[in-house]
This record gives structure tokens, sequence and C-alpha cells, in this order.
């Protein structure tokens, strides 16, 4: 810089060089502390691994994007006036080619249940093949202006369970 020579460190992750091979340096002339290798990237990390790293960043955003979609209506049903009906577990189906972690399989189980007359499906997807059992009746929450939106009740959270029985439990004493 300026005929004076600057001892410095630069580096690049893409290009192969050799101890004691001859590059070009540009820096700042601000801060010639701040320097690369003519030609090398920004960033420390090369564009194909930032990339493989953000496919793994969208697939947990969007478990996220789908687990808070599935809680916010449940929290939907349960702020409105919900109705609690009785399903029946008609059918258990291993879906193909689909291995959760440590080779499980996975269950969709098909519900059914009527009201005014129409008959509705739920669908409810497990690991666990014994989760509910075929032919017997299961409660459903199940919010009366849009009857086909529901939620087995057996496959809720524990503390949301709970919630709901005391719930009921203190409106059938008050009644």
């Amino acid at each position: 810089m300026n005929g004076k020579y600057i001892n410095g460190v630069s580096y690049d992750v893409l290009k192969d060089i050799k101890i004691n091979d001859t590059v070009e340096i540009e820096y700042l002339t601000d801060d010639p502390s701040v320097s690369r290798i003519v030609g090398s990237a920004n960033g420390s990390y090369p564009f194909d691994t930032l990339y493989f790293m953000g496919v793994f960043f969208i697939i947990g955003v969007l478990l996220l994007v789908v687990t808070m979609y599935s809680s916010y209506r449940l929290l939907k049903i349960l702020n409105s006036n919900f109705e609690v009906l009785t399903g029946t577990m008609v059918n258990r189906w291993r879906v193909p080619f689909v291995i959760i972690n440590n080779y499980q399989s996975l269950y969709r189980y098909k519900f059914t249940y009527s009201s005014n007359g129409e008959t509705y499906k739920k669908f409810k997807y497990s690991t666990r093949s014994d989760k509910f059992i075929e032919g017997r009746s299961y409660d459903l929450i199940v919010n009366p202006s849009k009857l086909y939106k529901s939620f087995v009740f057996d496959s809720l959270p524990k503390s949301v369970r709970k919630y709901l029985n005391d719930k009921y439990t203190m409106a059938s004493s008050s009644a």
C-alpha cells in the first residue's frame, strides 16, 4: 500500500491455494487489515452450503406453521360454543411408503359422526397402530357452525382433556 509492505491474513474456502502461492489481494484503503483474495467469496460459507442449510430451516418453519395452525384451529373451536358429539372409528389404514422415526409406520384413522341427519368424516393420523380401536365410540369436539371441523377428544393433550373434563363437570353440577 503506497509502497509499504503490509503483512496480513486472507482466506478462501473454494479455491485450492497452496503454501507460498502468490495471489492478488484487495483491501479497504481506510483499513488495510480488512482484505480478501481477489475473486473469492465474501463469506466463509459457499452458497451451496447455505442453500443446503436453508432447506432444513424451511422444513422446520413448515412443521412449526402446521403445529401452530392445528393449535389455532383447536383454540377457535374451544372459544366457540363447541359441541361434543359421539363418533365411531370405522377404519384404520396403514399409509404406504411413509416411514416415521425408528421405522414406524403411519396409520390413518377414519371416524364418522352425525349431526342434524348429516354424516361427517374426521381423519386422524398416528404412528401407533393401537391408538384407536375399530368400532369403538369416541367423543369429538365439534364447532357447531362448521360441523366438518372437529378434534378427537382422546387425541388432545392431557392438559386440554383435563380442562374440558373440569369444565363439563362444573357445568353439569351447576345445572
